[in-house]
C-alpha cells in the first residue's frame, strides 16, 4: 500500500537569494556549458551571479546554439524546481547536496519543461 506524505515549504527570501546564487554560479560556470552558448541581460544595474539581483527576476536571453530563450532569473529556476522529482525538491528545500548537473537539468526544466541536453 502507497501511503504519501506531503511537505509545504515556504523558504525566505534570503534562501531564495542564496538559492539562486549557487544555482545560477553553478549553470554559469560549468553546469550547462556544453549546450549554452551565450547569456545576455540588459543593465549594468544587475549581476548573473548576485543573488538578490537574481531574485529581483531581471530578464535574461539564453542563446543554445539554434533558439533564443528569453526569461527571468527567478521564474526560470522556480519553474525548473516545481518541476523536479519531489525528493530532490527536498534536498534543494533542505540546502542539501547537488552538483552542476542538478543544476542544469533544473535550468532546463524551468527553460524548455523538459531536459533536453544530457
Amino acid at each position: 500500500m502507497k501511503r504519501n506524505i506531503t511537505i509545504y515549504r515556504t523558504p525566505t527570501d534570503e534562501w531564495w537569494a542564496k538559492t539562486l546564487e549557487n544555482l545560477w554560479v553553478t549553470v554559469l560556470e560549468g553546469g550547462s556549458n556544453y549546450w549554452l552558448e551565450s547569456v545576455d541581460y540588459q543593465g549594468k544595474q544587475y549581476s548573473i551571479k548576485k543573488g538578490v539581483d537574481l531574485f529581483a527576476n531581471f530578464p535574461v536571453t539564453l542563446y543554445d546554439g539554434e533558439e533564443l530563450h528569453t526569461t527571468r532569473t527567478f521564474d526560470v529556476m522556480y519553474q525548473g524546481i516545481n518541476r523536479l522529482p519531489d525528493e530532490l525538491k527536498l534536498v534543494i528545500a533542505n540546502d542539501g547536496d547537488w552538483d552542476a548537473n542538478d543544476a542544469d537539468h533544473i535550468l532546463q526544466l524551468g527553460l524548455f519543461g523538459e531536459v533536453r541536453y544530457g
